[in-house]
């Protein structure tokens, strides 16, 4: 196991590096130039083919597969993970057993009254009610599976209840557990393999795919594909046609594989595209120097964030798309999130981002303020303002989540801005994760799952909500891609 999350974080960090260096995405080519000539193409035959291996991609291959399934996974980046792997490792589910073994009262029913709720009551009811019902199981599937997560269930941002699992160590566990479970399972996984185009039948019946291997095309055909590659927020382009041009030009923090080709050829085939035009900056803590995404946990462990005057001008642990439309209407280039040692012990990943050099330290305020320039006096001011309100439970920004104050030094600064870490809007779905047309029919032997779906991610945002969706979805799709092509 040791062996196995060493291999993972080393892949991480190529793609951090990938994605700190703005290197542009690989770009597909049209469909048309997509068709293999008979001498180039080599077929390649399975019950149902996976596009994309993060975690709905890799939870639809291990579902399809245990249902008796073949299944090839094909992932277009060199290592498996996509936007999961940059994740926290978080996912939101209820009535699992490992609440019930820490004394949670919750439920599937619960979760969905909760959901209805505000800015998520919006959402598509078909998926709402999928993950409310069904992420509990699959929290507990997943656990069967290999995945391992802590006995301690938190409250995440955004939240009602205490429904943050956390994968452990982190992120790559969720990967590493899945992509262990798809081996043992028979899974035949190949990277860097980008999908160029889908293929259909005379009735458009969809028969395979045409991948790009070694910069060849090569034709593989299957009685079921299931979409999992992503949303698109690594084209530039995609980003100004749906988004326009100022979101084409924001920070990206996630895979720069999420480039959402396989949105488009859908599209091409007549599939109903929801929500493509739903844009927000999806973060208000990206780090400006390299891009990188600080997890909310830093937020709803006990951080605050402050403008340029040292002052703080938000409920930092609200929902993350009005915390990120605050952050642009300071109208800075970033702000800063300033947090203690206590933060630090409690979420794994400060340790990761002191080792990339992004996180400022200091033994105390003043020296803090001193070294990121911003007012002593103020800042000093701000954390005890902000530290009386933790005694009190009572915010002037309407904070609700507080932990420990803000006393125990060092101290710590990192500067942020708000920036892109997926996208909303994507393929339509039924309840089997059958892609939809227009006029409500199926594309036959066409399934979706995770962020290359709308519907349901451009209403609120819950700490881990996005995994939970990933991996619900993905297991309905392989077991309903599974049974399809087992007719």
């Amino acid at each position: 196991m040791a062996l196995k999350k060493k291999s993972f974080l080393l892949l991480l960090g190529a793609m951090l590096a990938t994605a700190a260096g703005c290197s542009a995405a690989p770009q597909n080519p049209s469909a048309s130039t997509a068709v293999p000539t008979a001498e180039s193409q080599i077929k390649t035959e399975a019950d149902v083919i996976v596009i994309g291996a993060g975690l709905s991609g890799l939870s639809a291959s291990v579902r399809a597969a245990e249902q008796g399934a073949e299944v090839i996974l094909l992932e277009k980046m060199a290592y498996a993970g996509g936007n999961c792997i940059l994740s926290t490792g978080i996912l939101q589910a209820a009535g699992t057993k490992l609440q019930a073994q820490a004394g949670i009262e919750d439920s599937p029913e619960q979760y969905a009254l909760d959901m209805a709720q505000g800015a998520s009551a919006d959402r598509d009811p078909v998926q709402m009610k999928m993950v409310s019902t069904l992420s509990g199981e699959t929290l507990d599937w997943l656990a069967d599976n290999g995945v391992e997560f802590s006995d301690k269930v938190t409250q995440g941002v955004g939240s009602t209840a205490y429904r943050a699992h956390q994968s452990m160590p982190d992120a790559n566990e969720l990967v590493s557990g899945l992509v262990d479970a798809a081996s043992q399972k028979g899974v035949m996984i190949q990277y860097d393999t980008p999908v160029l185009s889908l293929m259909t039948d005379d009735q458009g019946k969809v028969t395979g795919v045409v991948a790009n291997q070694k910069g060849q095309p090569v034709e593989y055909t299957a009685k079921a594909v299931i979409i999992a590659s992503g949303g698109f927020g690594g084209s530039p382009e995609m980003l100004s046609k749906y988004w326009g041009d100022e979101y084409a030009k924001m920070t990206y923090a996630g895979s720069p594989g999420t480039t959402g080709e396989m949105i488009e050829e859908a599209a091409r085939l007549g599939a109903k595209l929801t929500d493509m035009d739903k844009a927000a900056y999806g973060s208000p803590t990206v780090e400006v120097s390299k891009n990188m995404l600080i997890t909310a946990m830093v937020l709803s462990g006990g951080a605050i964030l402050t403008d340029s005057t040292g002052s703080r001008f938000c409920n930092e642990t609200g929902d993350p798309f009005d915390t990120s439309k605050s952050v642009v209407e300071t109208q800075e280039p970033f702000v800063f999130e300033i947090f203690d040692q206590n933060v630090a012990d409690n979420v794994y990943k400060v340790s990761v981002y002191q080792n990339m050099g992004i996180v400022e330290q200091a033994d105390t305020v003043e020296e803090l303020a001193e070294k990121v320039g911003l007012p002593a006096d103020t800042l000093k001011a701000t954390i005890e303002q902000y530290n009386t309100a933790v005694k009190s439970g009572k915010d002037e920004f309407g904070r609700a989540i507080f932990t420990q104050p803000l006393t125990t030094a060092p101290f710590y600064c990192v500067k942020v801005a708000a920036g892109g870490v997926m996208t909303f809007g994507g393929l339509t779905l039924d309840d089997q994760c059958r892609v939809l047309k227009e006029d409500g029919s199926v594309i036959e032997g066409l399934y979706s799952a995770g962020e290359a779906t709308g519907g349901y991610r451009a209403y609120g945002y819950v700490c881990g909500d996005a995994n939970a969706h990933a991996a619900v979805t993905g297991k309905v799709a392989g077991e309903s891609a599974a049974a399809y092509a087992a007719q």
